[in-house]
Order: C-alpha cells, then structure tokens, then sequence
C-alpha cells in the first residue's frame, strides 16, 4: 500500500439507516433480500462501502423471525455517506418499496418526538380577568380595545380610557355595518369592508367615516393607521386602487390595473 492511498475510516457517522425496505420476509429470505440491496440498489447507484463483510445488514425481528423494513449501511467513510445520502433524497427498491436514508443523528432526533397525546388545558377567561388585562400597563397609554359583533343585531364595545379609570367602558351600538368588523393595526379605530366601500368608525363610535369605493374587496392599512389602500377590481378605469389619508379622509393616490 502506498503512501497516497487513503485509509478507510470506519465510525458511526459512516452508517446510514435505511428505511422502506420490504416488510415481512421470513428469515430465510433476508440473505437474498440483503444481496439484492447491495448489488443492485447500492453499489449500481454508486454507494462506496467498507470492506466490512456484514456492511450491509436488514434487520430481522427476534419474535417475529420476519423483516420490519430497515437496514444498515456502513460507508467506506463519513464522507461517503453524506454523499450518497445527499444524492438520494428517496431510491427506489422495487415497484412497491421506496428507500429512505437517515444519519443516528437524525434517527435520535426523531425518537426524541413522543407519540404520547397530552390534551391541551384551557383556562375560562373570566370577565374580571379580561378586563384586568385591558387594565395592564402595556394596554393603558392608548383606548386599547376589543368589540364583538352579532350578525344584525349589535355590537359589543369595549375599551379602557385612562381620563375613567375606575371602570372598563362597556357599550352596545347599533349595527354600523352588515359584515364583520376587525380593528386596525395600531387599534385606533374599527373598520368594515362593504360593497360600496369602507367603513370606518372611532372606538367610542361618536364618528364614522366613509371611504366609497364600489366593489371594494381588500383593504390595507399602514402600521400606524395614517394611511389606507382600498382595491377594487370593478372600480372605473383609474380607480381601481385607492390610496387614502384617513385623517382627511381623502383619497390621494389612484392607480389603475395595467393590462398584461
């Protein structure tokens, strides 16, 4: 042997698992079985293994006496592992079975995972709890808020202003829109996207305001609720996107869909 030539380096990180190996062979079968693997899926497809006589193994249960579709593969190195893993994601075996390869890393990894379901607990929001959390510092520098919407009938608002701090403001309002509504990013106001347009209204519902845009279907608003994008496919020719300032309650941008 000269001194060029590279001495094979046998560790655990040469070996690949393989899995999707035919399941169910009697023992007496795997000698063939394990051949087949060798022969005619690794080596044909370029696998370098050791020199190792069993570096190739199919796992046989001990009970059973019958295989449960995984195997062993010892690499001439770890270089040659990763390559070959790298180079085939899925190998095909036969019509029925497809291999997959894995490192003990990845097998760990995976066992790590527990089958066991535990059921998630939750915990019933109390009236007073919810109204501690509007209360939270965090919440209290602006009318942090919440509503909830009952379809034609009315809405349930809530919010916390620091002037009334004794209480949260709790109100119900007539139905201002037909369809659900949802607040704005930085929560300054509640908004609800119509037919004819949008619908904008103050948390304490003193002011509403009225973006017309016919055939609106999506809506964007700025992080910090100056600013609103309304689209409408159906609008004129010019209209179909809208910029408005809602401060103004002005549009000032317009675009049009370009033809492709």
């Amino acid at each position: 042997m000269s001194a060029s030539t590279k001495t094979s380096k046998i560790t655990q990180s040469s070996v690949l698992i393989c899995d999707g190996l035919p399941v169910g062979i009697p023992v007496a079968s795997v000698s063939k079985l394990t051949l087949f693997l060798k022969r005619m899926v690794l080596i044909k497809n370029g696998a370098e293994l050791s020199e190792q006589p069993n570096n190739v193994i199919v796992f046989v249960d001990e009970t059973s006496q019958k295989t449960t579709g995984i195997g062993f593969i010892d690499f001439k190195d770890d270089e040659a592992a990763i390559k070959f893993k790298t180079r085939f994601v899925e190998l095909k075996f036969d019509n029925k079975n497809t291999l997959k390869f894995y490192t003990k890393k990845e097998i760990d990894e995976i066992l790590k995972e527990s089958d066991e379901y535990t059921p998630l607990v939750f915990n019933p929001i109390e009236v007073t709890d919810f109204k501690g959390w509007l209360k939270e510092d965090k919440y209290t520098e602006g009318n942090e808020c919440f509503a909830t919407f009952q379809y034609g009938k009315t809405i349930s608002l809530g919010w916390y202003n620091p002037s009334i701090p004794k209480e949260i403001t709790m109100q119900e309002e007539q139905p201002f829109i037909s369809s659900n509504c949802s607040f704005s990013p930085s929560g300054t106001f509640l908004y609800s996207i119509t037919e004819h347009g949008l619908i904008v209204v103050q948390p304490d519902c003193k002011k509403k305001f009225q973006f017309p845009h016919s055939g609106l279907t999506h809506v964007t608003i700025s992080p910090h609720d100056t600013f609103i994008a309304t689209y409408s496919a159906t609008a004129p020719y010019n209209r179909h996107i809208i910029v408005w300032d809602r401060r103004f309650t002005k549009g000032i941008k317009f675009f049009d869909l370009k033809a492709k």
